[in-house]
């Protein structure tokens, strides 16, 4: 809808503004299809969903939440107003109270006495969750702080993401205590002789996602007696056996490869795993070997 049309162009993402009127565009959806409930079902489901999906995502990113607080930024449904009724925020405070050890919420323009003030929030909380888009959000302190940030706020639209490479445990802290932003994917050498364990759990504990470059050793693992071995186990080839070990460690892994069948080949991963066995074998092939330069000693002159 916000496709070359310049008056939707600030159209909020879907679900969190449907509020009240989700049940009477529901009943007017099956109203419209002859009163088969099953479009406007479907809508329903939609948005009601989207707080559910947002926390499968959370958990996804950010591990268990059980020993975190969670705070929630924004209980009305949407910006700059202060009706809470049905809010999809409220469902989210719901969801989380079953898997945070503790949730707190605010909103500046909604009257509760449950609420706190927004900085309060974001000292006393691990997780902070824009939930709705007010104004004032954007000039927050979020610095050494996870966010969720539903609605972009931050960026006013103009960055939805943002990616890093070869950055070290040093290097993303500055970035985070400079920006208050955590990145959303940092591309890193990986492969079985080169693992970056410790970089891995740093990624883990602040949600990054972890991109490995040269993950078939720039070829040479896909000839290693141990690769091949483990190779013959499972009826494949060695390309598709590596790419399952970094599929099965969560790595994104995008083997080069101008070859089609040996692009088809590479997606054909997902019909089978490694065993726990097969995985350690893989793993013990690490001997801190890196094929690309060390990014704490390469210097980088711009040409």
């Amino acid at each position: 809808m916000t496709h070359n049309y310049p008056r939707a162009i600030d159209l909020p993402a879907p679900g969190f503004a449907a509020g009240p009127c989700l049940f009477k565009d529901t009943m007017q959806l099956a109203a419209f299809t002859e009163n088969h409930f099953w479009i406007g079902h479907a809508a329903m489901l939609v948005n009601e969903g989207l707080p559910q999906h947002l926390v499968k995502l959370i958990k996804r990113a950010h591990g268990s939440l059980a020993t975190k607080t969670v705070g929630i930024l924004g209980m009305a449904f949407k910006a700059e107003v202060d009706d809470a009724r049905d809010s999809l925020s409220e469902k989210l405070v719901g969801l989380f109270e079953l898997e945070a050890c503790k949730v707190l919420c605010s909103d500046p323009y909604v009257s509760d006495p449950r609420l706190i003030e927004a900085e309060e929030l974001i000292a006393k909380s691990d997780l902070v969750v824009i939930a709705t888009p007010h104004k004032i959000y954007r000039q927050l302190d979020y610095r050494n702080k996870q966010v969720v940030d539903i609605w972009h706020l931050r960026d006013q639209g103009r960055i939805r993401s943002i990616g890093v490479s070869n950055f070290e445990p040093e290097h993303l802290m500055v970035l985070i205590d400079a920006t208050g932003i955590v990145p959303a994917v940092n591309q890193i050498e990986l492969h079985p002789r080169f693992p970056q364990t410790e970089l891995r759990k740093v990624h883990a504990q602040r949600g990054i996602a972890t991109e490995a470059w040269a993950p078939l050793g720039q070829g040479a693992l896909l000839t290693h007696p141990t690769v091949t071995a483990v190779a013959e186990e499972c009826e494949r080839t060695p390309a598709q056996v590596l790419i399952r070990w970094h599929i099965q460690l969560g790595n994104i892994v995008i083997p080069k490869s101008v070859n089609p069948a040996r692009i088809a080949s590479n997606f054909d991963v997902f019909d089978f795993e490694l065993s726990a066995n097969q995985m350690a074998t893989i793993s013990s092939l690490d001997d801190g070997t890196r094929l690309g330069p060390d990014p704490r000693t390469f210097v980088f002159t711009g040409r």
